[in-house]
């Protein structure tokens, strides 16, 4: 049986998101050493790695490690898919109105 590598990263974008993807909310603050080790990149790649997205708050250097920096939080707000349960709802509502004398549900 032969083992094969599997070929290193590509693109700077595909590295950042294996640096970034090893975070949880478990193990929010990681060392170095550690998120080179589960991201599979070498060490030096990954400090480079995380003093320009520290450089840029996507990550904070604290004094146990790395953790996820204000700007990726700022970036999942503008993300958030609009979540609007009460319009939603009301257009479901709506849809049902023909169906149904009364509708039990309050919004």
């Amino acid at each position: 049986m032969t083992l094969t590598k599997a070929a290193p990263p590509a693109s700077m974008i595909e590295r950042v998101s294996l640096i970034l993807d090893v975070f949880s909310p478990e193990e929010p603050i990681l060392t170095g050493g550690e998120i080179a080790r589960r991201a599979g990149l070498s060490r030096a790649t990954t400090a480079r790695i995380l003093a320009e997205l520290a450089k840029h708050d996507f990550i904070d250097r604290v004094q146990s490690g790395y953790q996820i920096g204000i700007r990726c939080f700022e970036l999942g707000q503008m993300a958030q898919q609009p979540k609007d349960l009460r319009h939603l709802a009301l257009a479901t509502m709506g849809t049902a109105e023909g169906l149904i004398d009364t509708l039990p549900v309050r919004i």
